[in-house]
């Protein structure tokens, strides 16, 4: 099996626009390739060994009041730390990766070779992470929905703070939950039921899975805002650093979690999905909901169904109607519209599902219903990530259990069909060249299609649990289809 390149980040060199990268995370391994040809120029694999690390004590010994210990990395014995995230400073000099031992890395890529340089690591396993325009700051958001500010390049190991003004190593962690009842205290069968349910759940506190940076200007000067996404369905705008605490407003709307955040550029507008069959387009400046694009829950479920072992026209109908959408992807993508000039569209991906949908940023901005038109790419297995490099849209899939490539490019073009315009998604051939020694390259590493689920596809887990149902004899989701209007299959082929 071929473990597939899950992150992909394009890096542009300052001053020599002939050179641009692709940074790309293949579970334990991160890669630098050459866009001209492909060909890997360095490659970091995370060490399965011991880290130094520290851990708050009560004092006494060393004299910053801390007891050291070593602490072994690795989500599984002997197994290298994976990587979760990447993110690259704006001026391409620096890169931060995300590893699942809750390890945040620095990298210097100045010379095109992979070195740390730097590694923290945090309370919990970061879940986001951002390095901000002055290229020396560094916003990590985490689960539990802290979101902390770090100096990329620290002059001390532990050096960071909260952004919300909180110590970002406290003490004591935060403790998972624990029901003060117990089975000798609980005696209707209701309030069994119930404490069963808490018994279940690891934590109850909100899951922050989405972080973006913006800017605008508010009285003649620029102000910085951080938009934060999570599990209680709640999307935040806050002030930028040094003013973080100061929470501008909410974006109130979504009856799911919200996994995912879209800026759109040039415009006011914000993109954002989850567990709901709907993308919401707001205003983030006025938190004000402009519409409810709805996901084309028939194309979906057609390929749903079609993973059953019978597939039927009633299969295809059931999975429709049962069907919960999980949105895993939101990237922004550059065309050609009919005229020549630079567009962009924003790409839509769920989980699981072989399929890509795209829709016109000037159609997100359309008070007409009718002009939000996606048009559908069928992959050959679900897209992980998106990326866009010399006009071009790179897409990482999860093709593990195939020869054929785990990266794949496109060109996208408008047409206008007469009624209005549309998009036009065909091979990139040059790309698609330059792409194969990627393709081709062997990753060592042990891996299994469990392993490989678990870091790939944790964006459903996110949907929470629901009251007791005595049909199902468990608890279990809410049923996906109450309170939802049925979407339509407007897709342009």
């Amino acid at each position: 099996m071929q473990h597939p390149y899950h992150c992909l980040v394009p890096i542009t060199a300052q001053g020599d626009g002939a050179k641009s990268l692709l940074l790309l995370a293949c579970g334990s391994n991160l890669i630098l390739a050459s866009t001209m040809n492909g060909s890997i120029i360095s490659m970091w694999t995370s060490d399965p060994g011991v880290l130094l690390a520290t851990e708050p004590g009560s004092g006494g010994g060393d004299e910053d009041g801390r007891r050291k210990k070593r602490q072994r990395i690795g989500t599984k014995s002997g197994a290298s730390p994976r990587i979760v995230k990447l993110a690259v400073s704006p001026h391409g000099q620096h890169a931060v990766a995300v590893t699942d031992d809750k390890c945040l890395r620095v990298f210097d890529i100045k010379n095109d070779v992979l070195t740390e340089v730097s590694q923290r690591t945090m309370p919990k396993r970061p879940c986001a992470v951002k390095i901000l325009p002055d290229n020396a700051t560094i916003l990590s958001a985490d689960k539990f929905g802290d979101v902390y500010s770090l100096p990329l390049l620290p002059s001390e190991p532990d050096s960071s703070h909260a952004a919300s003004g909180e110590d970002p190593f406290p003490e004591t962690q935060k403790a998972a939950f624990k029901p003060s009842a117990t089975n000798l205290t609980v005696h209707t069968k209701r309030n069994r039921k119930a404490l069963e349910a808490q018994l279940k759940q690891k934590s109850f506190t909100a899951k922050k899975e989405a972080l973006k940076y913006a800017t605008r200007e508010v009285d003649g000067r620029e102000r910085s805002y951080i938009i934060t996404a999570d599990r209680d369905e709640h999307i935040r705008v806050s002030r930028g650093l040094p003013h973080t605490h100061v929470i501008e407003g909410y974006c109130l709307g979504h009856s799911e979690y919200v996994s995912k955040l879209c800026l759109v550029p040039g415009t006011d507008l914000l993109v954002s999905g989850g567990g709901d069959d709907w993308l919401g387009v707001w205003n983030w400046t006025t938190f004000a909901l402009r519409h409810k694009l709805q996901l084309p829950r028939g194309a979906i479920a057609s390929y749903a169904a079609s993973t059953s072992a019978v597939a039927s026209e009633r299969t295809v109908d059931d999975a429709k109607d049962t069907l919960a959408i999980n949105v895993s992807g939101l990237w922004t993508v550059p065309y050609m519209d009919s005229s020549g000039n630079h567009e962009i569209a924003v790409a839509v991906g769920c989980e699981r599902t072989p399929l890509l949908f795209l829709v016109r940023s000037s159609s997100l901005q359309s008070s007409e219903a009718d002009s939000l038109l996606f048009t559908k790419l069928e992959l050959p297995a679900p897209p992980l990530d998106v990326v866009c490099s010399e006009n071009s849209v790179i897409i990482s899939i999860d093709n593990r259990q195939s020869e054929s490539e785990r990266l794949k490019a496109y060109k996208i073009s408008e047409d206008d069909v007469g009624l209005g315009y549309q998009l036009r998604i065909e091979p990139d051939a040059a790309w698609n060249t330059r792409l194969k020694c990627l393709n081709d390259a062997e990753q060592e590493q042990h891996c299994d299609d469990e392993s490989v689920d678990e870091l790939l596809y944790s964006v459903a887990t996110l949907r929470k649990r629901r009251a007791w149902s005595s049909k199902q004899g468990e608890y279990g989701d809410e049923d996906p289809t109450n309170d939802l209007t049925e979407a339509g299959d407007d897709i342009a082929e």
